[in-house]
């Protein structure tokens, strides 16, 4: 049996080239196709094809490689999907149809700090074990943290992401258990926003969602918000309403409700124990300032100690200078002049 590449079809027979560089007229099978690879018998042969068409079907085989092969390298680095990650550091992702990551992005200093060279051609699911696990180590990410992925298809696919990274996330209860993953989905368009205002897509879905759910917080809104800000601020209402937004692809209500509840009271118990420490009184909601709040608090705090001890040392240091008892000099002085007055008197 011969085996040969189809280079060409014809209605009753097609050409091939065979071991050699051997061109021969084969019988028609049924569902051939050009650059298909076929087995044939002797009796299927037709005839032998002469060298000059030899060299032309040479050619033909030779174009045919060269496309295929820029074919399957457009399909190996083509970008699929974009999925980025924000906890503090933000980084962005691209993907191939196979999920594998053929680009990356640090969007900040945070996720430069994150990410390596040697994750580009890894899977997604390892790269965003990378992240998360360096996130922690370097104490961008505790327990009861949040992890908010968005993603955007920029190609039809059969396989959604959304439903590889809840794969990945169930699948690795040891990383993910302790905190709280959100996967948010966003389009397009909201990608090419998010570029324009030089942040991630996941802080842009962020900012219509805060648009949705807190108008007024958004219109007073005068820079990016993080996502702990924007996480740890929400009350248990706008935990229910996130629910119902048809970006939100995956959430723990629950668990976000406990997470945000814990970090809410160890903020109180902080400023008690900073109120208990200096001697001053607090008089806002302390559970529900964000962190921002709570610093420039401190910082004032800081800033009003060192203005009384500098009055302090400024006042021992005019002290210095003065008699110890006025009061008594002055009697002296008076005593004095009336013994002056005595002895003229006599005389």
């Amino acid at each position: 049996m011969n085996k040969g590449v189809i280079v060409e079809i014809k209605d009753k027979y097609c050409v091939v080239m065979a071991r050699g560089l051997e061109t021969k007229k084969i019988i028609k099978k049924e569902d051939c196709s050009i650059g298909q690879e076929v087995y044939f018998l002797p009796e299927d042969v037709i005839s032998t094809i002469s060298s000059d068409w030899r060299k032309y079907a040479i050619a033909v085989v030779l174009m045919l490689a060269v496309s295929v092969s820029a074919y399957a390298y457009q399909l190996q680095n083509a970008v699929y999907t974009v999925v980025s990650l924000d906890i503090n550091p933000s980084v962005e992702l691209s993907l191939n149809r196979n999920d594998v990551v053929i680009a990356l992005e640090g969007l900040n200093e945070d996720g430069l700090a994150i990410i390596d060279e040697d994750m580009i051609g890894q899977d997604v699911e390892e790269v965003l074990q990378q992240l998360v696990e360096n996130s922690k180590k370097d104490e961008y990410l505790q327990d009861d943290g949040f992890v908010l992925l968005s993603t955007v298809e920029k190609k039809n696919d059969d396989d959604s992401i959304d439903a590889r990274l809840q794969e990945i996330i169930e699948g690795n209860p040891e990383l993910y258990a302790k905190v709280n993953v959100v996967v948010l989905e966003a389009t397009e368009e909201d990608l090419d926003a998010a570029d324009d205002e030089g942040i991630s897509v996941g802080l842009y879905q962020l900012e219509k969602l805060e648009k949705e759910i807190n108008p007024t917080a958004a219109a007073n809104r005068t820079q990016v918000m993080s996502v702990k800000e924007f996480f740890y601020g929400l009350q248990s209402e706008d935990i229910d309403a996130l629910e119902n937004q048809e970006m939100i692809k995956q959430m723990n209500k629950k668990n976000m409700k406990d997470a945000i509840e814990l970090h809410k009271e160890a903020m109180k118990d902080e400023i008690n124990d900073r109120k208990d420490e200096n001697g001053t009184s607090d008089k806002g909601n302390s559970q529900n300032r964000s962190e921002e709040q709570i610093q420039a608090e401190r910082d004032q705090e800081d800033a009003v100690e060192d203005r009384d001890r500098i009055q302090d040392e400024t006042k021992k240091d005019d002290d210095k200078g003065k008699p110890e008892n006025p009061g008594k000099s002055n009697e002296n002085k008076d005593s004095n002049d009336d013994e002056d007055d005595e002895v003229e008197t006599d005389d």
